[in-house]
């Protein structure tokens, strides 16, 4: 389903650099709760709605990992959601898709399964619509690809949501034979194994410290509103 797409975004963005710097998560946290910041989420979001074409590759980064300090920040809870829009796309209920990805959206911009499955339906209907949502994607796909080049633990592609892994892998062309979770210097990462690739590469790595993490603390929330 996904050829034509990453073929699409491959032309736009040119060969995927697989390059990148470790994301200082304190720093984007700071900054996107700062109303004197130039990255002040509500801010940044709104000229991410409003198709803004002065972002640069800061502000997305800011843009995606400044969500998961957000109050609608719930990443278990997207897994069934974005089942559910892979679902209606395989059964080529379309108009549905398109629904339900806006609904997400409303309270999740910064979700790529959401987006790419939204463009994909767009597109299936030969909607001009589906341009947006592809660039919304695709520059956020490339703030991810920004974060590490996933070969190691210390240079993992780092993420907020667990879907976002599958996008990554799929745009870089990988086929994943199976996924291991690890935890290593307190952090908590996904190995996935790959097939046979050009790269010769038989791992890839995604940090998913930011999900596990806020997961522990609501647990610990709820033990405690419940003594």
């Amino acid at each position: 389903m996904k050829s034509a797409f990453v073929i699409c975004l491959l032309l736009l963005f040119g060969v995927l650099s697989i390059q990148g710097q470790q994301i200082d998560i304190k720093d984007i946290e700071r900054a996107v709760k700062n109303p004197e910041s130039r990255f002040f989420y509500p801010l940044l979001l709104k000229r991410f709605n409003s198709l803004d074409t002065t972002l640069k590759k800061e502000d997305f980064k800011y843009l995606y990992y400044g969500f998961a300090f957000r109050e609608n920040y719930f990443p278990f809870e997207m897994d069934d959601l974005e089942k559910r829009l892979k679902d209606l796309n395989y059964a080529k209920q379309f108009d549905n898709v398109i629904d339900l990805a806006d609904s997400i959206y409303h309270s999740v911009p910064t979700n790529l399964t959401v987006l790419f499955e939204k463009s994909y339906a767009l597109r299936s209907l030969a909607k001009k619509e589906e341009v947006i949502a592809r660039s919304k994607y695709n520059v956020l796909l490339k703030a991810v690809l920004s974060s590490g080049d996933g070969k190691s633990p210390e240079t993992a592609y780092q993420v907020i949501f667990f879907g976002d892994e599958i996008e990554v892998l799929s745009a870089l062309g990988f086929k994943i034979i199976e996924r291991q979770t690890i935890l290593k210097d307190n952090r908590f990462f996904d190995v996935w194994i790959l097939g046979k690739n050009k790269q010769k590469l038989e791992k890839l790595y995604f940090d998913v410290t930011i999900p596990h993490k806020f997961e522990e603390e609501q647990l610990i929330k709820e033990l405690k509103d419940s003594n």
